[in-house]
């Protein structure tokens, strides 16, 4: 399979993963440095081990989503047949302009499957939105043929109206 497809899949494990973190709460406290990446052993695809997608985020859940916390997720994540892994790299998030930067920094050494965009969506989506933001740069897939479908609408269902507002672009 190639890696777009994987990276979909994981899209969709990052959507229902979101309500998750939606529950947990940024530890407030700064930290020095530009990141902190999960100490998840690399894996070599060409042995047969599972292709390992990153997940940019802020340095609290990278720092949170390790040991038992990140196998359990990998192990769901086999469980349900999928053959890849999921590991956090996390970003300095100390001001929003950090975080952003941080991404951007990421994306251009090639990190980064998939990305938490950050706080910052506002009142004005269009022109403030974290999420119009990384879409412009061309770092998030569309997923709107796949939300149409009846696992997206199971999805959608799952969240209340404004935690799926928050997660979803132009509805």
């Amino acid at each position: 399979m190639c890696k777009r497809f994987y990276t979909v899949i994981s899209s969709v494990l990052a959507l229902s993963m979101s309500a998750m973190f939606l529950l947990t709460a940024c530890s407030g406290r700064k930290t020095e440095g530009e990141s902190v990446v999960s100490p998840a052993a690399v894996t070599d695809s060409e042995r047969g081990n599972p292709l390992q997608l990153v997940w940019l985020t802020q340095e609290g859940w990278a720092e949170r989503m390790t040991g038992r916390r990140l196998g359990a997720v990998n192990q769901r994540i086999h469980e349900l047949g999928y053959d890849f892994e999921i590991v956090f790299e996390g970003i300095n998030d100390d001001t929003y302009d950090n975080y952003q930067q941080g991404i951007t920094k990421a994306k251009e050494n090639g990190r980064g499957d998939l990305m938490w965009t950050g706080y910052g969506d506002g009142d004005n989506p269009d022109t403030e939105g974290t999420y119009y933001r990384q879409i412009r740069l061309g770092n998030l897939l569309p997923l709107d043929d796949w939300l149409r479908t009846d696992m997206g609408k199971t999805l959608e269902e799952k969240y209340n109206t404004f935690d799926w507002e928050r997660v979803t672009y132009k509805n």
